[in-house]
Parts: structure tokens; C-alpha cells; sequence
């Protein structure tokens, strides 16, 4: 049968439309421009809406077996077809043909955006603080402090930075809220001020553990494996928080520099993060007893770095092998003692 181009596709699909009932959406370019069809075949056009990662069979729309059309697909990274379902992929508009001796029908395909349902969080927390104290309250929110809008109900009490910071002004009892601009949930912070504190603190000073962390840009780090409490039992501040930011117990770093992290509670911490491109985190899982090759891990032999143990009864380097000795966590540094580069291994035996 002799084949030939449609070459006026709009009068031949208006009128097909026309008999079929069926509507037909504009298309500037259209996927039969360039495709042959039988002189004598019908053209069907079908319009399917459909949203990103939904799957529609079109089986029922055609009047003749999948095996007897041949597939057509304006641009497969919005939609592609297979076994006669459609796969909507990506928003957009495309179209795919299903073409036979005997019809050729075109799905005119709009792929719809959906955005992710997000859980929304409202969280309240109960601080304490005394007239002329400064507190980050960005510690406290799950996104960087720029994320949110920072509101006080009394100025006079609390006032707030749009970066988070509070400072008590006076004794009283204040409201601080802070915003989602991505709605993400809000967190209210209901904060009691106390009269400036005037008692000297006692000689007893509460014990401190110094810890020192090496991360890649992006990196982040569950600090709370090293903790005796829950994050959410200590005061958390972060000194530069371009560095890096601090949400419930794990720190992320963020750009390059160096900064200290401090957790206050029955028991304080401090964390000296260091954050460079040249720094690598790396955690293993060791068990009790067994061994690990740490060259596998490192650019040069170990003899090339300076390696130190935070606690040498849970891991030590002994050679060329890092050694399980003890249940816990720990962490073994690799300092390279001719380029700024840092492997650090955080350790964990079992």
C-alpha cells in the first residue's frame, strides 16, 4: 500500500477529531510531521495528564494488539513507554505515537510536577538563662539559622539575631519563635530569664573532653557515639557557624576553616572542627580481636603520616593494621607529615 506523508496534519486531525469526538490540544511541533503513515489510516489524538513517577497503561485506548504498532517517543526523559505503559518520568510535555497499518493514534502527554510531602515538624523547647547571656538557638533547628524568621514576643525580655542569637535583657519570661521560610515546621522556644547571676561558681569544675575532628567539606559526624547523655541533654554552641552547623548531635561541616563546638551539661565537650578538602572521614566497624589493613585507606604508606589514638584500649595502629582491642568508640587521626592532608578513622569495635 503506498505510503505518503501528511502534510496537512491540523486539517487531517480536526476532522478525525470531528468523527471520533475525541478533543485535540495545539501542538506547535507535532511527532507525525516526520513519520510516514498508511495513506488510509485513521488518526486518533488523546491527551493524558499525569504526574512525575506515575505509571498509566494505555492498552484499553487502542482498538488493535500492542505487536501491531510500531512506537514513536518525542522525548523519553519525560515519558517512555513500555508493554503499552506509559512512565512519566520528569515534568514536561511530549508525545508518543502508536502508528499500524490501520490507525495511528498520538497521546499528547503532560507530565506534572509533584512536590515531595514533607513532615512538618513544630517543636517546643524549655531554656533557661540569665539576665546579660547570650545563647545560639540555631543548635536547636534542623536547617542553617538564615532558614528561618526569628521573632521574639518581648524585646525587652529576650532579644534575637536573624541568625538565632539570643541575649536576656531583663528577668522575665519570653517567647521565641523561628519560621520555616521552606516549611520545614517552626520551633518555639519558650525562654525564663533569670536576675543576673551574682554567686561565684564553685571551685568544683565540671569535667571536660576535648575531641578534634578532621572533615571534608559536606562531611558529617554523629558526635553523641562519644557522648555519655542524648544530645538533647546538653547546651550546644557553635563559635563560627560558617564552619560548620550542630543538630542533635551530629555536626556537618560546611565550609572551610576551623571552629570548636561546645556540648555543656553534667559533663562537658569540646569539638575542634577543622574542615578542608584535603581531610577525609572514614568510620569502620571492627570486631573485637580483628584487624584492618589501614593502607587501603591512605594515599602513601603509614611510615608518611603521624598517627595518633584517642583511646588506644578500644583501637591502636600496630604496623600496617589498625587493631580492635576493646567494645567502644574511638578514633585514630592520620596527619601526613609532608602535604595538608588528614585521614581520620572513627572506630567502632563491638
Amino acid at each position: 500500500m503506498k505510503k505518503t506523508i501528511l502534510k496537512n496534519l491540523s486539517t487531517v486531525i480536526a476532522a478525525t477529531a470531528f468523527v471520533l469526538g475525541i478533543s485535540s490540544l495545539p501542538v506547535r511541533a507535532d511527532i507525525l510531521d516526520h513519520i510516514y503513515v498508511e495513506e488510509n489510516a485513521n488518526v486518533r489524538r488523546i491527551n493524558i495528564s499525569v504526574d512525575e513517577g506515575e505509571l498509566v497503561n494505555i492498552n484499553d485506548r487502542l482498538y488493535y494488539s500492542l505487536n501491531s504498532y510500531d512506537w514513536r517517543i518525542d522525548n523519553s526523559d519525560i515519558a517512555d513507554i513500555s508493554h503499552g505503559v506509559i512512565d512519566a518520568r520528569n515534568s514536561g510535555h511530549t508525545q508518543i505515537a502508536a502508528i499500524s497499518q490501520y490507525e495511528v493514534v498520538v497521546f499528547n502527554i503532560t507530565v506534572n510536577t509533584v512536590r515531595p510531602v514533607r513532615t512538618i515538624r513544630n517543636i517546643t523547647k524549655d531554656i533557661t538563662i540569665f539576665a546579660g547571656d547570650k545563647k545560639d538557638l540555631s543548635t536547636y533547628v534542623s536547617d542553617a539559622a538564615t532558614d528561618y524568621a526569628w521573632e521574639t514576643d518581648s524585646k525587652s525580655t529576650v532579644s534575637v539575631t536573624n541568625r538565632g542569637d539570643i541575649t536576656g535583657r531583663s528577668k522575665g519570661y519570653a517567647t521565641v519563635k523561628a519560621y520555616s521560610y521552606y516549611d520545614d515546621g517552626d520551633y518555639t522556644f519558650n525562654i525564663t530569664v533569670r536576675g543576673e547571676e551574682t554567686t561565684k561558681k564553685t571551685s568544683t569544675k565540671t569535667k571536660t573532653e576535648t575531641f578534634d575532628l578532621y572533615l571534608n567539606r559536606s562531611d558529617s559526624i554523629d558526635v553523641s557515639q562519644f557522648m555519655e547523655k542524648d544530645p538533647d541533654k546538653y547546651d550546644w554552641t557553635v563559635y563560627n557557624r560558617d564552619v560548620c552547623k550542630v543538630y542533635d548531635g551530629v555536626i556537618t561541616a560546611k565550609g572551610t576553616g576551623t571552629t570548636t563546638v561546645e556540648a555543656e551539661g553534667s559533663k562537658n565537650y569540646t569539638f575542634n572542627v577543622h574542615v578542608n578538602r584535603n581531610y577525609n572521614v572514614i568510620e569502620l566497624n571492627i570486631r573485637e580481636g580483628r584487624t584492618v589493613d589501614i593502607e587501603n585507606y591512605l594515599d602513601n604508606g603509614v611510615k608518611n603520616y603521624h598517627i595518633t589514638c584517642l583511646d588506644r584500649s578500644v583501637a591502636k595502629v600496630n604496623g600496617y593494621n589498625i587493631k580492635a582491642e576493646g567494645e567502644g568508640t574511638t578514633y585514630i587521626t592520620c596527619q601526613s607529615k609532608d602535604v595538608n592532608e588528614v585521614t581520620q578513622f572513627i572506630i567502632n569495635v563491638y
